[in-house]
């Protein structure tokens, strides 16, 4: 086969086939430098049908189907050549005789408003198309640069009733028998949004051939804003890629295929967009009809620190067994064992936990003591994933890809992500930054109906004794507030108070938390305790915040008061609940607590030391 006649493979075809490159009018996104956005690969023919491509990223790649191949493939021209004859069975073929090669047939030009003449599309036999436009003396087969326009635009233009037809052949025809008919420059799939323009304020008809009744439905959509009423005409033949020409070709007269289409036109379905379906997790409508909806209820998993399609977050200082904490949630919701601590679980529920803060050695290690000291069968429903060697960031397309490939595998009811500082390597004080974590990881929740659990560190090193630490949940977590603000449960794992003031502790001080947990409809559950035990990785509620508790409540404070008939000075509150074993800054804590409620108030004294009078609100009422 001479080399001219491989140069004359329908090349777009060619690279659709051969290659995944989609070319329409002319245009593709570049296959050399992905990801294209602009379509910066031009594919043309010149006039002698031979097809040819060009990389505007690069002003001297182009070049022949050959000259792809080559440089797509890293092969020499002769090994290029002898690819292109395999792919296309072509290597013992004769050359085609010269009365099978290909005519032009008819030549529709394209015009601006006034009729001037833009590009013309030539059709051929056997059938094929080319655009080409006026250049010097001749014609170029590339239109860069040249904005798409409808068929027979000088003639449309006034009228106020349009039918838009897939090819030009039906456009003529229909335009014959009176009718105002065009068509896009580049076939049924190739609208563009620069179309649109064009046929603003007017009615228009849709005339696609058989089995083309999605594109016309898409088509009507991309025109919706901008025009009057779109209707959707059928040709009523069965045969798929039948068109209206076909269809009133049986009629030999202009007033019968007139009569004929006039049916057509009067059976026409007006085009309604599909109502548009809220996204999961969204509600768009009035308050009665809000109110009046099919809402289900939250859902908990884990009550009340998981909630189905809910944002839960759970930080702590570091060595406060964040992890452990959910692993141990993880386990016992995956193997529906109620309760976990003091939290209900109704049923079992898939769990995929993705932690990339350890060793896959060491998460081994943490689960097999945990089932060793208190086997759980999770019947297959927890699936730990280590990730730590090969870090994945969610704000990256391929690593949200991949957990969205696990989600696809094994379908979780809960996602834990620990800690969530490993899932990104952004700026944690910038809230543009902070704000696309947040936004995937809600995302992820609506779209596939599942609780999200992260783990996150606190920033503050004030212990809860201090009177500046904060007092909301969300105040402790590290990094901007946009991800703690999002969260539908805050879980706070806290040093107990009084740090190394209770020597009667059964364990080391570092082995116990206390538990804060703030919810998004403002219930505070009770705090309590928790205890690590260090050989077996196992957390367990702890009745060692019961008794501290009954010390430092702010009645304890108010007790006091009334006992001394209303008021006493702070520092005499503080000597004489601290002969009582406390400590005098879990005092003062109580004391800020019983002002903050309202039952007590602070008057500054003049004196040494600045001394403080404490009143019950009650007593101070009397004076």
């Amino acid at each position: 086969m001479e080399i001219n006649q491989l140069k004359k493979i329908n090349l777009p075809e060619f690279l659709g086939r051969q290659y995944q490159v989609q070319v329409t009018g002319g245009k593709a996104h570049c296959p050399f430098h992905p990801p294209d956005l602009n379509q910066s690969f031009s594919v043309y023919e010149n006039g002698a049908g031979i097809w040819l491509w060009k990389d505007f990223h690069d002003a001297d790649a182009g070049g022949s189907i050959i000259d792809f191949v080559a440089l797509k493939d890293g092969l020499s021209v002769a090994a290029a050549i002898q690819k292109i004859k395999q792919l296309e069975g072509l290597e013992d073929r004769p050359a085609p005789a010269r009365s099978t090669e290909r005519r032009i047939e008819k030549v529709y030009e394209y015009t601006d408003e006034a009729g001037e003449l833009l590009f013309q599309k030539v059709r051929y036999t056997p059938k094929a198309f080319s655009c080409r436009r006026p250049w010097k003396d001749g014609w170029s087969y590339s239109l860069g640069g040249l904005k798409a326009v409808p068929y027979r635009l000088s003639k449309i233009k006034g009228e106020a009733r349009i039918f838009l037809c897939e090819g030009e052949k039906d456009a003529d025809l229909l335009a014959g028998l009176g009718y105002a008919a065009t068509s896009p420059p580049w076939g049924a799939g190739s609208w563009r949004p620069e179309l649109n323009p064009y046929f603003r304020g007017k009615t228009v008809y849709i005339c696609y051939d058989v089995g083309n009744e999605d594109k016309s439905k898409k088509i009507a959509a991309e025109l919706r804003g901008s025009i009057k009423e779109i209707f959707i005409l059928s040709v009523p033949l069965e045969k798929r890629e039948a068109d209206i020409s076909d269809y009133l070709g049986v009629h030999p007269l202009p007033e019968d295929k007139t009569a004929a289409f006039e049916e057509l036109i009067f059976s026409a379905v007006k085009y309604e967009p599909p109502k548009a379906k809220a996204p999961d997790g969204v509600f768009i409508g009035s308050l009665e009809e809000f109110m009046a909806a099919d809402i289900a209820k939250a859902e908990p998993l884990v009550d009340p620190l998981v909630f189905r399609s809910g944002f839960s977050m759970a930080g702590g200082m570091k060595g406060t067994h964040k992890s452990f904490f959910v692993i141990q949630l993880g386990l016992h919701l995956a193997a529906g064992r109620s309760p976990f601590l003091n939290s209900a679980i109704a049923q079992p529920a898939r769990v995929l936990l993705i932690q990339q803060e350890i060793s896959v050695g060491f998460m081994r290690e943490r689960l097999q003591k945990i089932n060793e000291a208190n086997p759980i069968d999770t019947a297959g429903r927890f699936i730990p994933v280590t990730t730590t060697a090969n870090q994945i960031r969610l704000i990256s397309q391929k690593g949200l890809d991949q957990v969205k490939g696990w989600i696809d595998k094994f379908e979780p009811e809960l996602l834990i992500l620990d800690p969530i500082s490993s899932f990104h390597d952004t700026q944690e004080n910038d809230s543009v930054a902070q704000a696309k974590i947040r936004d995937v990881l809600n995302r992820l929740k609506a779209q596939y109906n599942m609780a999200v659990l992260i783990t996150h560190h606190f920033s503050s090193k004030r212990s809860q004794n201090d009177p500046l630490a904060p007092t909301e949940a969300g105040g402790w977590f590290r990094g901007h507030s946009c991800l703690s603000d999002a969260a539908d449960v805050l879980i706070c794992l806290h040093r107990l108070p009084g740090q190394r003031e209770n020597p009667g502790l059964s364990r080391s001080y570092e082995d116990y938390n206390q538990v804060q947990v703030q919810l998004r409809n403002g219930r505070w559950p009770e705090r309590f305790a928790i205890e690590f035990d260090e050989e077996t990785f196992l957390l367990r509620v702890s009745d060692v915040w019961r008794e501290m508790g009954r010390k430092i409540i702010p009645g304890q404070v108010c007790t006091l008061l009334e006992a001394n008939d209303g008021e006493m000075r702070r520092q005499d509150v503080i000597n004489s609940l601290a002969r009582g074993g406390i400590s005098p800054m879990a005092v003062r804590r109580a004391i800020d607590e019983a002002v903050g409620q309202g039952q007590v108030e602070k008057k500054q004294l003049f004196g040494k030391g600045a001394p403080v009078m404490l009143r019950l609100k009650s007593a101070a009422s009397l004076i």
